[in-house]
């Protein structure tokens, strides 16, 4: 039944990862790694019950948006701000620095100082998924250190994309080439469109698009209305060249104050929650447990030390900013792995 490839892929997709959460959760372990469990059985180098990873990567990313959605919904500008200078500061430093030392050392090694900044730059990224699953499981987004994850990741979403637009063009950067400079340029001046167009909406057109929808007191049309506003900031940011999760953390930000805050979030939970379990089955999709058994000891030696390596940096980041040593230890811990 080819033509139903989408409905049987589904299928093995969400029933995989019901009977492994359901027995995860009695072993008092993270759904999460239910989730990821499912995707190794399921996908290609597993039983092959799901082989194109394709089908279900657009699902995948729709999660990934919901998600900062739901994440800017949860952070109003002034819990932001309350976060302080400090943790902002922190979070660019934990960038910057593990960016660097990786860079040096890869070049050390050899290796082109392009390559090294690149490899740097995806080894001091942290998945806001994974993260923000996890402090969301164990109710701590708002404790001390679950503010300084949100805030880091925040820096690096920001990170991330002058990361995309400077490394390709490092040597042209190198040889002082105008158009490159120009294109860093071009970059900053859309985001500043993007965040003026936002504040502009914030505060002329959704307070009165919401008052109209609550006067008709349809709760469907709250929901709708909020998808609209998730995708519609999501794509109009990737137009200007920024990113989707960006657009939809945006979104969130512009509802954030609203009276109608709880009820979006309500709305909405359900689905972020089912569509960030496609995201985690598909990351699970493509890996493939076999490299691993080719050369196992130089793996989780690697492993080992970029976690070890990152949980310092960023700890010690965090302690030279003023955190707490538990608090400082807990950051690290959180944002050790690579995403």
């Amino acid at each position: 039944m080819p033509e139903h490839n989408l409905l049987i892929s589904f299928t093995f997709l969400f029933g995989i990862a019901f009977v492994l959460g359901i027995l995860f959760n009695r072993l008092k372990l993270p759904v999460l790694i239910a989730y990821l469990t499912s995707g190794v059985i399921i996908g290609p180098y597993g039983l092959g019950l799901i082989t194109d990873v394709e089908i279900v990567k657009d699902a995948s990313e729709l999660g990934l948006i919901l998600l900062m959605f739901l994440l800017g919904l949860s952070f109003p500008p002034k819990k932001i701000i309350a976060m302080g200078i400090s943790s902002i500061v922190a979070g660019f430093g934990q960038v910057l620095i593990t960016t660097l030392l990786v860079a040096a050392i890869a070049f050390s090694l050899n290796a082109s100082l392009q390559l090294g900044l690149i490899l740097g730059s995806v080894i001091a990224l942290s998945s806001t998924a994974i993260v923000i699953k996890m402090l969301n499981e164990t109710h701590q987004v708002n404790s001390t250190h679950g503010k300084q994850m949100v805030a880091c990741l925040i820096v690096q979403d920001i990170a991330a994309i002058v990361m995309i637009v400077v490394f390709p063009r490092l040597k042209e950067f190198a040889s002082f080439d105008p158009s490159s400079f120009l294109t860093l340029i071009s970059i900053f001046i859309k985001g500043l469109v993007f965040l003026s167009a936002a504040y502009l909406l914030s505060k002329k057109a959704l307070p009165q698009i919401g008052h109209w929808v609550a006067a008709h007191g349809s709760r469907e049309l709250f929901l709708i209305g909020s998808v609209v506003l998730c995708l519609g900031m999501s794509i109009l940011s990737y137009s200007l060249g920024l990113s989707f999760a960006l657009g939809a953390f945006v979104g969130g930000l512009l509802v954030s104050e609203s009276e109608y805050n709880f009820q979006i979030m309500a709305g909405m939970t359900p689905f972020r929650d089912a569509f960030l379990c496609i995201f985690f089955v598909a990351l699970g999709l493509l890996f493939d447990p076999f490299t691993i058994l080719q050369q196992p000891w130089l793996i989780i030696g690697l492993c080992f030390f970029i976690l070890f390596g990152k949980f310092l940096i960023t700890s010690g980041v965090y302690l030279a900013s003023g955190s707490l040593l538990k608090v400082a230890l807990i950051t690290g811990i959180g944002l050790s792995q690579v995403g």
